[in-house]
């Protein structure tokens, strides 16, 4: 891989993550368009996500900084939210690579339709927060909730972000809470998934 070419990666991410169009689909979308090989297949995108990470804890610093103040309450909603995703990206982390890895007719078709249930489940989402009247604030329930979604976005294509959000507008959260909760969601899941396969990517090199 050349140069300009991670560069050109490194832009597509850092316009794509902060909107509900799945970084990590686009990605991959721009890699096989472009024929590179980055070798580190999900350790490399994975990077690029961290690269991200940096503006959205400067944005939600205040955010991030008021979880550790008493009583806790959102602290222990954002662990509750990051173990579903935890324990899949753990359980089946080849499975997952395989994903990001494959390519051919098959891998195509499973972007174009994670692609096409983003944006369904966005409508859905737009259509469901316009009938919510009374918002309700952020619990235990909806932080599991958004959880559960969170854990299925670790399909190529489909948005975190959009589906994460696509849960708390089920729970009937007011936007401002969905928004903040989804991108504070991000920050364990995205810094997990990078010590997880930094570990077998060190292990892989050593052996």
């Amino acid at each position: 891989m050349r140069i300009w070419q991670a560069i050109l990666l490194g832009a597509v991410q850092g316009l794509t993550e902060f909107l509900p169009v799945s970084s990590s689909g686009h990605l991959l979308v721009m890699e096989r368009w472009l024929g590179v090989n980055t070798n580190g297949g999900l350790f490399f995108d994975i990077a690029l996500h961290v690269g991200t990470l940096v503006p959205v804890c400067i944005v939600f610093f205040k955010s991030i900084k008021g979880l550790f103040k008493k009583p806790f309450g959102k602290l222990l909603y954002l662990f509750v939210a990051s173990l579903p995703a935890a324990a899949i990206g753990f359980l089946f982390q080849d499975e997952i690579e395989v994903l990001y890895k494959g390519g051919g007719v098959l891998s195509a078709v499973l972007l174009a339709v994670s692609f096409v249930f983003t944006a369904a489940e966005l409508i859905l989402a737009e259509k469901i927060s316009e009938k919510n009247k009374n918002a309700l604030p952020l619990s235990l329930k909806s932080s599991i909730i958004m959880g559960v979604f969170q854990g299925f976005a670790v399909i190529p294509g489909l948005s975190r972000s959009g589906t994460v959000i696509t849960g708390g507008t089920l729970c009937k959260l007011d936007r401002d809470t969905n928004a903040e909760f989804a991108f504070l969601m991000s920050i364990p899941v995205i810094l997990g998934a990078t010590a997880i396969s930094g570990i077998k990517t060190v292990r892989s090199g050593c052996g």
